[in-house]
């Protein structure tokens, strides 16, 4: 492309800036001096880059600026699930949950024969049930008599 058939016009903002090469910037220097169209519109984009800069920069409300800020620093779902699966909180869970486990099937098991509360009886007097069947004795009274007589043997001292 030659310098009169280029559109010059896309390089004036890189111009405008300093950000052309000294071999561009030399180049559309000497376009601008020979071209009255290009020349007006290189200056009417400086007076738009000078009024821009008058512009006051835009602000955000305080609230606005918690939100948005808030929302950037928020961990991620996958932040917050890699965190709460950490192997210490592995472990605890995992014994929690095993502990959970044994109290369900612990529980879960027959209790065994339900007794009677004759034979309940009978088991926590099994000594002087015993007592009893050794001296032949059978009546209720008699229960009475040997377990105040097991009683006063354990007082005694030999």
């Amino acid at each position: 492309m030659t310098p009169q058939t280029r559109d010059w016009s896309e390089e004036l903002t890189a111009y405008i800036d300093g950000e052309l090469d000294p071999e561009t910037a030399k180049a559309v220097e000497e376009q601008l001096a020979t071209d009255v169209k290009l020349k007006a519109l290189e200056q009417q984009l400086r007076r738009t880059v000078s009024l821009m800069a008058t512009v006051p920069a835009l602000e955000p409300s305080s609230s606005l600026r918690r939100s948005v800020l808030s929302k950037v620093e928020a961990p991620t779902l996958g932040e917050r699930v890699r965190t709460f699966f950490t192997p210490g909180r592995l472990v605890g869970g995992l014994a929690l949950a095993s502990m959970a486990t044994l109290a369900v099937v612990v529980g879960a098991r027959d209790p065994g024969p339900v007794l009677s509360e004759e034979q309940l009886f009978l088991a926590q007097n099994m000594e002087v049930v015993e007592d009893l069947d050794l001296l032949g004795l059978e009546r209720s009274d008699d229960f009475d008599v040997v377990a105040s007589l097991h009683e006063l043997s354990e007082g005694e001292t030999p």
